[in-house]
C-alpha cells in the first residue's frame, strides 16, 4: 500500500477530475477488499477503483495553534461510513487546492531544502503529514516501566487481527495491549504475518525498554548542562534512525523521541515545537543516514538551543 506521502500532488489534484459523490456509496458496497489488514486492503481497493488520489481517504487535518495535525482513522467501519470519508477526502483536496476558506493561510511555511510540489496549502500541509494515527500520545502512553507485557499472547492476538472481518492489525493490537503498540513496524514493505507481527512488536517493546533505561540514565537534564543534553541528543538521533533503518520519514521518529525526552525532562510543552523544528526536523527531512559529524553538529545545536531557553 502506498502512503499518502508517496503520492505527488499531480495525482491528488482534484482539478479536472470527474467526481460524483452520489455514486460513491454504491461503489464502496461493490468493493471486495483482499484478505489481510482491513484498512490497507480497503485502501488498495479504493485506489484501484478511483485512482491514486483515494489513498488518503481516511485522513483528516485539523489546524490548531498554527500547526496542522493529520489524523488517519484506520478502524474498520461500515461501507456507508467509508463512502462518507471518501467524499470528505475529495472535499478536503478541493479545499487544499484553493484554500478558499483561508484555513491554512497562517500556517508557517515548510522548512528544509525540499518542499512538496503543488499549491501553497499542500506545500505547507505536506510538512505535517506523519505516519502515526495519533500524534498527541505522550511518553506516559509508551513508557514500559511497570507495564505488563504478555508476550505469549502475541501470536493469538496477531492471528485474530489478521482474520477477514477482524479489527485490523494496528487496531487489534492496540485494543489488546494499549496505545504504546501503535508505533511498531515491520522492515521495509514486508506483508503482515503472525510471525512478522510478533517479532515486530517484541522488537518495539525491547526498544522502548532500552529507551526508558537511557532516559533514566540521562537524568537530570538541566538548563546549565549542555554536555549532557548533547549526549542524549546524539544517542536519540542514532537510535531512532537505526530502528527505522533510515527509511523514508525516519525523521518523524526522531521528532517523537525528542518530544518524549523533553517531556520527561520537564521542559514546558510550549517550547517543544520551537526546539525540535528549529534544530532537527527541517534538517533531517528527506535525508538518508547522516554521517557522524552531522549527527554531532545536530546534537550540539539542540543542546545549545535547549539550554539557552529558560525553563
Amino acid at each position: 500500500m502506498r502512503h499518502l506521502r508517496q503520492v505527488p500532488w499531480s495525482e491528488l489534484d482534484p482539478a479536472g477530475r470527474e467526481f460524483d459523490a452520489a455514486r460513491i456509496p454504491a461503489l464502496v458496497r461493490r468493493l471486495r477488499p483482499a484478505d489481510g489488514d482491513w484498512y490497507e486492503t480497503m485502501t488498495d481497493a479504493l485506489v484501484e477503483a478511483l485512482g491514486p488520489w483515494a489513498v488518503g481517504w481516511a485522513q483528516t487535518v485539523e489546524v490548531k495553534n498554527r500547526r496542522a495535525v493529520w489524523r488517519a482513522d484506520t478502524s474498520q467501519r461500515s461501507p456507508a461510513a467509508v463512502a462518507a470519508d471518501v467524499v470528505a477526502w475529495h472535499e478536503l483536496l478541493v479545499e487544499i487546492a484553493t484554500d478558499a476558506r483561508g484555513r491554512f493561510a497562517d500556517l508557517p511555511a515548510p522548512k528544509g531544502i525540499l518542499a512538496a510540489e503543488g499549491p501553497p496549502a499542500w506545500r505547507t500541509l505536506d510538512r505535517y503529514l506523519v505516519y502515526t494515527t495519533d500524534n498527541e500520545l505522550t511518553w506516559a502512553d509508551f513508557d514500559p516501566t511497570g507495564r505488563p507485557f504478555d508476550v505469549d499472547s502475541l501470536p493469538r492476538v496477531a492471528y485474530n487481527a489478521l482474520l477477514p472481518g477482524g479489527p485490523g492489525v494496528y487496531a487489534g493490537l492496540a485494543k489488546h495491549y494499549g496505545p504504546w503498540v501503535s508505533w511498531w513496524n515491520t522492515p521495509g514493505d514486508e506483508p503482515f504475518t503472525v510471525e512478522g507481527i510478533t517479532a515486530g512488536v517484541v522488537r518495539w517493546h525491547a526498544w522502548l525498554v532500552e529507551l526508558a533505561r537511557r532516559f533514566e540514565e540521562f537524568q537530570p537534564l538541566t538548563e546549565d548542562d549542555p554536555d549532557n543534553w548533547e549526549r542524549a541528543a546524539r544517542y536519540l538521533i542514532i537510535a531512532a534512525g537505526d530502528y527505522e533503518d533510515y527509511a523514508l520519514d525516519w525523521h518523524h521518529r526522531v521528532d517523537r523521541v525528542f518530544r518524549w525526552l523533553l517531556e520527561v525532562s520537564e521542559v514546558p510543552v510550549g517550547r517543544h515545537d520551537l526546539l525540535i523544528d528549529f534544530t532537527l526536523d527541517s534538517r533531517l527531512e528527506y535525508m538518508g543516514k547522516p554521517d557522524p559529524a552531522y549527527v554531532a553538529r545536530l546534537a550540539e545545536d539542540f543542546a545549545l538551543c535547549v539550554t539557552d531557553l529558560p525553563y
